[in-house]
């Protein structure tokens, strides 16, 4: 993920998923070892949403939603014969999405990432990620390395 935007946040708000918070908690959340190490890695706060609390993580359950109406939506009435005939019909989709122009605001999600967000990432550090295990995990590559 990292990698596919060059760059990292100061802080991620990841939901409470067993990979990275061992314990939630409102006051004191336990992050899993392993993730709190990338974390560490990459320099980037890890603060967790709370549990069973919905507008902490509302911005994300939209675009899960939005991302799931304009890929599986078109893909719905598709019929593929194999798995990489579904993946690349699936990779073509951010691309289409990103791209669009929003009527609202006359640019497209990538544009507006550009001139907006890009600026807030920090240096992504790529030298070591293998040498950390890091590498399946934040490369959108999850082959075993």
């Amino acid at each position: 993920m990292f990698r596919f935007f060059d760059g990292v946040p100061r802080l991620i708000v990841p939901d409470n998923l067993k990979s990275g918070v061992s314990r939630a908690s409102f006051y004191d959340p336990e992050i899993n070892r392993s993730y709190g190490m990338m974390a560490s890695h990459y320099g980037v706060g890890v603060l967790p949403a709370r549990p069973r609390r919905p507008k902490d993580k509302s911005k994300v359950e939209n675009g899960v939603r939005f991302a799931q109406s304009c890929i599986l939506g078109r893909l719905r009435n598709q019929t593929f014969f194999s798995l990489a005939e579904a993946n690349a019909a699936i990779r073509q989709a951010p691309d289409r999405i990103n791209d669009h122009v929003m009527r609202r605001l006359g640019v497209s999600r990538r544009q507006l990432f550009e001139s907006v967000e890009r600026a807030a990432l920090a240096s992504l550090r790529i030298s070591d990620d293998r040498e950390h295990g890091f590498h399946g995990i934040m490369s959108n590559d999850f082959r075993p390395s």
